[in-house]
C-alpha cells in the first residue's frame, strides 16, 4: 500500500506557485491495495470505472506524480477517493475498480463514475451527488436512496424495488430504465427526473423541475411550484 507522497515524488514532482502539482512525465498504469470496499466517494474531476467481479480489484492511469499524490484513504468501507495536495488538473486519471458488492457511490467533483456490466443482488444502495459530474450505474438491488444536489446527471438502470428521490439542485436524474415498484420522488430544485414504477408513485414538487413517469403505478402527488408532472404514454 503506499502513503501519501514520498520524498522523491516531492523533488521530481513540478509544483506551481499557488502550491499545486501538476501533471508531468509519462502516463502509467498502477495497481493498488486497500480494504475491502463498499462504496466510492469521488471528489476530483477524473474517471471512475466500475465492474462487477469476484475479487476487488484497483488500477490507476494517469501521469505518475499525480497517482501517487492520490489518497488512499478508506473509511468504514468507502474509499474517499481524494488528493494530498492540490492539483491543477486530473481529467485523465482514471481509476478502474472491480469490487464483488457495491453499498455507496458520491461525486462532489466534475469527474464521472460509470459502471461496465450489471451488479447483481446488491441490497441498499446509496447515491450522492453534489458537483457537475456524472454518474451512470446498471445494477440490481433491495432499495435506493438517491440525493442530488448539484448540477450533474445520475443515469441509473437494472431494477430496484424501491427507489427515493430528492433534487435540490439543477441536475437530472434519469431512471427510467431502473425497473421499480414503489418509488418518491422530491424536487426542491430546478432538476427534472424521469422514472418508471408499477405500484406505487409519490411526487412531491416545490421546485421548478419536472417529473416524468412511466408505468402502471398509482400516483400521489403535490405540486406547490411551477414544476410539471407528465406520463409517458
Amino acid at each position: 500500500m503506499f502513503y501519501g507522497i514520498t520524498s522523491e515524488l516531492h523533488i521530481s514532482c513540478s509544483v506551481l506557485d499557488e502550491g499545486m502539482y501538476q501533471r508531468e512525465g509519462e502516463v502509467v498504469k498502477q495497481d493498488i491495495s486497500l480494504e475491502s470496499l463498499k462504496g466510492i466517494d469521488l471528489a476530483f474531476d477524473g474517471d471512475v470505472v466500475i465492474t462487477p467481479g469476484s475479487t476487488q480489484k484497483i488500477t490507476i492511469e494517469g501521469q505518475k506524480n499525480i497517482i501517487d499524490n492520490i489518497k488512499h484513504e478508506v473509511r468504514n468501507g468507502v474509499w474517499h477517493i481524494a488528493f494530498d495536495k492540490s492539483v491543477k488538473e486530473a481529467k485523465d486519471v482514471t481509476v478502474y475498480i472491480t469490487l464483488p458488492e457495491l453499498e455507496e457511490l458520491a461525486l462532489s467533483g466534475s469527474g464521472s463514475i460509470k459502471s461496465t456490466g450489471k451488479f447483481s443482488g446488491l441490497k441498499d444502495v446509496e447515491i450522492a451527488m453534489s458537483g457537475s459530474g456524472d454518474i451512470e450505474f446498471e445494477y440490481d438491488a433491495k432499495s435506493t436512496d438517491l440525493r442530488l444536489s448539484g448540477s450533474g446527471e445520475i443515469d441509473l438502470g437494472g431494477a430496484s424495488k424501491s427507489l427515493s428521490i430528492a433534487i435540490s439542485g439543477s441536475g437530472d436524474v434519469k431512471t427510467k430504465d431502473l425497473v421499480t415498484e414503489n418509488c418518491s420522488v422530491h424536487i426542491s430544485g430546478s432538476g427534472d427526473a424521469s422514472v418508471q414504477a408499477n405500484k406505487n408513485l409519490e411526487i412531491h414538487i416545490s421546485g421548478s423541475g419536472d417529473v416524468t413517469y412511466s408505468g402502471s403505478a398509482s400516483v400521489v402527488s403535490k405540486i406547490s411550484g411551477s414544476g410539471e408532472i407528465n406520463k409517458i404514454r
